[in-house]
């Protein structure tokens, strides 16, 4: 009894995967090489929702090689040789850089020294949300997490600010909430972007990083603006001990910028520079140029960026480690990334006729309902799926889902794409609800039911947000 409870999920991912080969007919589009797949992925999004992503992802590679939809040499290629790891790598190993020279640290501290801020406590936590979200924009959610809560229980310690307090919990809360909106707006150092631009690319669904922020920048804005509106304007915590502030204690800590920190801070914003100007500005470049960096794509000026910093000295020692970088991008991570590219892959080909099949089976819903209802419906599925289980199976699951819908429709895959991505990253619901969330559930820095009336309100404007006003602009700009 013991073994059957030990391995019982296990056990229910193989019953499951019999069932689909045994009950799952080759019909309405679906062929028999696509039930061999279904038999794989259903089992393996079981595993991943219950026992986890590192073992499971690699045995889905292996698995997928078995079904027969993909040869080994294609599943490798596809998966741990796709350059959605490669980018990951390098842009992880970036974030790395910029904290440890303490670029990250030196911008958070001009925002919280401003002299606006002083006797001011609500815009000191305007201005402390503001710089979490602009360092957000560029920085992995849980660096972002890691520094920002460090800066804020320094903070309320020296204000006199304990946990429970609401202020407190306020400024903790609001760190969540933009480590959230914030991972989904620009695939900038940001992995599930890059996952899903990875995913749609092998459904044939091009997305380059500029038309991401045409949707993911308006989203942070807007979400910005909201927990603004949530915290500073309804909620109002009680501030009164904020008098402690020494606003000219914190100007005095200001330290200069390091060399390291110029010279990376320099870097990362020529390699920002390269992704975005071809695009936004492509008359500023000659064609050779141009031509030249888009043979080359986005990982290999990241390539570039981390190499050089990896050779370039200063006081005789070099800016960045790579072994010390390389730890950056955990192993479970990149297998995991590379099993959801490959899994996209096999979905979307022809010849396993799930994205057929699904298509016919949505499509007496598509003929009753709105498509604008349908794509709202499963937004608010993938919010509310999304605050309880994995992010990015979340993600993977509804673009499945969604993406059949809109592929024969006059909406825009890409915008659609996008949204599923910014809808299943704002997760802060529960201990469970995003990689992120023990950082701040595990110390007890928030607790459940302390958050919970707020959560709720911000989950509710995700979805107005995202639904009401970033799928329109989709399909008008995308």
């Amino acid at each position: 009894m013991s073994i059957v409870k030990e391995y019982k999920h296990i056990f229910i991912a193989v019953i499951l995967a019999v069932a689909v080969k045994l009950c799952v007919p080759a019909a309405n589009g679906l062929t028999t090489v696509g039930v061999s797949v279904l038999a794989v992925l259903l089992p393996v999004l079981y595993l991943w929702l219950t026992v986890g992503t590192d073992w499971v992802s690699l045995f889905a590679l292996a698995a997928i090689i078995i079904s027969g939809v993909l040869t080994a040499s294609a599943t490798y290629a596809g998966s741990i040789g796709n350059s959605t790891v490669v980018i990951v790598i390098t842009c992880m190993a970036l974030n790395k850089v910029l904290s440890d020279t303490g670029v990250i640290r030196k911008i958070a501290f001009w925002f919280l020294t401003r002299e606006v801020v002083r006797n001011r406590p609500y815009i000191f936590m305007a201005m402390f949300f503001l710089a979490a979200t602009l360092l957000g924009l560029i920085l992995e959610c849980a660096t972002l997490g890691i520094i920002f809560i460090t800066l804020a229980t320094e903070i309320c310690d020296e204000i006199g600010y304990k946990k429970g307090d609401d202020f407190y919990t306020a400024l903790i809360i609001g760190i969540f909430w933009i480590s959230n909106f914030t991972n989904g707006a620009t695939p900038i150092c940001h992995a599930v972007p890059l996952i899903m631009i990875g995913t749609a690319g092998a459904s044939g669904i091009t997305i380059s990083y500029t038309q991401w922020m045409i949707l993911g920048i308006p989203f942070a804005i807007l979400m910005y603006l909201l927990l603004l509106l949530t915290i500073c304007v309804i909620w109002k915590p009680e501030a009164s001990k904020f008098k402690n502030y020494d606003l000219d204690a914190a100007q005095n800590k200001r330290v200069p910028l390091s060399k390291e920190g110029i010279i990376t801070s320099i870097v990362f914003v020529i390699l920002v520079a390269v992704w975005i100007i071809p695009e936004v500005f492509p008359g500023l470049l000659p064609e050779e140029i141009r031509t030249a960096l888009s043979s080359w794509g986005n990982t290999v000026p990241a390539i570039l960026a981390v190499c050089f910093l990896c050779i370039i000295k200063v006081n005789g020692k070099t800016i960045g480690n790579f072994s010390e970088l390389a730890k950056a991008a955990p192993m479970t991570l990149l297998i995991f990334i590379g099993a959801v590219v490959v899994f996209g892959s096999a979905v979307s080909s022809e010849s396993t006729g799930i994205s057929v099949a699904l298509g016919n089976i949505l499509a007496p819903l598509t003929q009753s309902f709105p498509l604008t209802v349908i794509v709202a419906t499963g937004i608010l599925l993938c919010l509310v799926m999304t605050n309880f289980v994995s992010n990015v199976v979340s993600m993977l699951l509804f673009f499945s889902v969604l993406i059949p819908v809109v592929t024969e429709s006059t909406a825009s895959a890409i915008g659609i794409s996008i949204i599923i991505c910014l809808v299943a990253n704002f997760a802060s619901l529960v201990p469970s609800a995003a990689v992120t969330a023990p950082l701040f559930f595990g110390p007890g820095h928030i607790t459940v039911k302390n958050v919970l009336k707020w959560n709720i309100i911000m989950i509710i404007f995700a979805f107005l947000v995202c639904a009401f006003v970033l799928y329109p602009m989709g399909n008008m700009f995308l």
